[in-house]
């Protein structure tokens, strides 16, 4: 996952935070992510949960739609 904020999106400050009820989130600092749209940012989010998916089961995504 840390790898998506240079690679991928070009980010470089990003905050991990836990909430305990919900889990890990990423709080992304820079301005551009900052200005991005709610619909930008919905993608992000699907692009990264899909990301998270190949990982976990280290087999190659073939599903990209909800």
């Amino acid at each position: 996952m840390l790898t998506f904020r240079k690679e991928d999106f070009g980010f470089n400050h990003i905050i991990w935070l836990f909430s305990g009820r919900r889990g890990i989130h990423a709080w992304i600092c820079d301005r551009r992510a900052r200005e991005m749209s709610n619909e930008v940012r919905g993608s992000v989010s699907e692009y990264l949960r899909l990301v998270s998916v190949r990982i976990s089961n280290n087999k190659p995504l073939k599903y990209l739609g909800k």
